[in-house]
């Protein structure tokens, strides 16, 4: 094949010849272009991909600090009440202390459908902790501050200790889950 066109070329007048040639030289060129830009797109998606994948990581370290928070003061809280309380107590509200969350919310998808199903859950719980404190008999305590507190009588000591420990339980599920993010 190619010593027919070879003869086919060589036969051709002159002018001919520096049209093929031309035609080559730009088909060669296009393919170059072509070749160049296709490399350049793989070169993008890897740096996005490879970004995306640092920015779901520091987003699990995000949530799964705030989630340790919680479950620490949830634990601490716990640990204070069964050592007994003679007269009512405060308890912070857990939502009041959420700060990341919100900011991160239309990332969360970075995270997959697992973690954020198990994430919401956990955040869920924490949103509903005044409701469960007021449903024994708490009420909201006025600060000055973003935080809040909810006032309890000391006879429901033991029921917030254990409702702090079965929240902490919630939590963990999540807390593992952001620890496969990682």
């Amino acid at each position: 094949m190619w010593v027919e066109f070879w003869t086919w070329l060589g036969g051709l007048p002159a002018s001919s010849s520096s049209f093929v040639g031309s035609l080559t030289g730009a088909a060669f060129g296009l393919l170059a272009i072509i070749i160049g830009a296709l490399f350049n797109a793989f070169l993008n998606r890897w740096r996005d991909d490879r970004l995306r994948r640092i920015e779901a990581q520091t987003l699990a370290i995000a949530l799964k600090a705030e989630l340790t928070g919680a479950r620490k003061t949830l634990i601490e809280n716990a640990d204070d009440l069964e050592r007994g309380v003679e007269n009512d107590f405060q308890m912070p509200d857990m939502i009041s202390s959420i700060r990341i969350l919100p900011e991160m919310l239309p990332k969360l998808g970075l995270l997959g459908h697992d973690a954020v199903a198990q994430i919401m859950t956990a955040y869920g719980v924490l949103e509903r902790y005044a409701e469960h404190c007021i449903r024994m008999g708490g009420s909201l305590v006025d600060t000055p501050g973003p935080k809040k507190l909810i006032s309890l009588p000391g006879s429901n000591a033991a029921r917030v200790a254990r409702m702090n420990r079965v929240m902490a339980g919630v939590l963990d599920g999540a807390l593992a889950e952001l620890g496969r993010c990682i």
